[in-house]
């Protein structure tokens, strides 16, 4: 059986980047979503499968959204045609920003120095891990919503350093979180090593890995344009301490926006099991330490 679910209280301590107001009408003033429509950075030849799993009957496919796309507004802006959008809960991941976006640099919203430059990404808990610690007993609070098949590709692209996994979800009750089995695609930390592979114009054919060695001229994929910005790296796995990132300031404060609108529960998930690259400082924390 699903352990209760019972109703979460936000914080006491309202985060130090947002403020205290609960004005409902607060969201629909929220600024761009510092991830609208970037560039793709896939290679013209990528044309992956959608996971069958995530498919309705009727051809639209499931998408779970973690960070921005808690903001229904940043998610129609992504996919104007969605439907279905609604809050759910997921169970045997952990949200974390250890992803660097080119985005962030290309639009001024990163900052080198400070190391703040990441943004959120899932990935599954490993052997030893607690579930309890990393999302809380009745998983995180994520959102929902369809979209045509048919702009799979066009997320799939726009993603492309991501793993597309079709993950269950579950239904977010006052009462029980319960599933119905259907699965839909969720962005997982994936690997420099596998993108380069993939993507990379420059160092196709030469087996990837974090050897850059040149064929060609310009690449606009991930890795090459954060080389240019001095960013070695897309992805931070482990347990480094302290964090080698941190969350992009700008972004950070949209996606707090974005679960604030959804109410206390979805702020209080938030805030308590978003974690910093070190996999143990919570986002609540790290902006009690830092506020601005």
């Amino acid at each position: 059986a699903m352990p209760p679910c019972a109703p979460t209280r936000a914080s006491r301590v309202a985060p130090p980047s947002v403020g205290a107001s609960r004005d409902r009408a607060r969201p629909a003033r929220m600024p761009p979503p510092a991830r609208a429509s970037p560039p793709a950075r896939a290679s013209p030849s990528y044309a992956p499968e959608c996971p069958p799993e995530a498919v309705r009957d009727d051809g639209w496919v499931g998408v779970v959204g973690i960070g921005s796309l808690l903001s229904e507004r940043s998610a129609r802006h992504t996919s104007p045609n969605l439907r279905g959008f609604k809050t759910v809960r997921l169970r045997g991941y952990r949200r974390v920003f250890a992803h660097t976006a080119p985005v962030f640099f290309e639009r001024g919203i990163a900052d080198g120095k400070s190391r703040e430059i990441s943004s959120l990404s899932m990935e599954a808990l490993e052997p030893g891990d607690d579930p309890r610690e990393a999302h809380g007993p009745c998983g995180l609070v994520a959102t929902y919503f369809e979209i045509p098949g048919a702009e799979f590709p066009a997320l799939a692209a726009r993603e492309a350093e991501f793993e597309l996994r079709a993950v269950t979800y579950e239904h977010d009750g006052d009462d029980e979180c319960a599933s119905d089995g259907k699965k839909a695609i969720l962005c997982v930390r994936s690997s420099d090593a596998a993108y380069v592979e993939r993507h990379c114009e420059r160092t196709k054919g030469t087996g990837g890995g974090d050897g850059f060695r040149v064929r060609g001229s310009e690449c606009a994929c991930v890795a090459c344009v954060l080389r240019g910005f001095g960013e070695e790296r897309i992805w931070y796995p482990g347990r480094r301490s302290p964090p080698v990132v941190y969350p992009t300031r700008a972004y950070a404060r949209h996606c707090v926006l974005a679960a604030e609108s959804l109410g206390p529960r979805a702020l209080a998930s938030f805030l308590d099991h978003t974690f910093l690259a070190d996999r143990r400082t919570t986002l609540r924390t790290h902006l009690e330490r830092n506020p601005s």
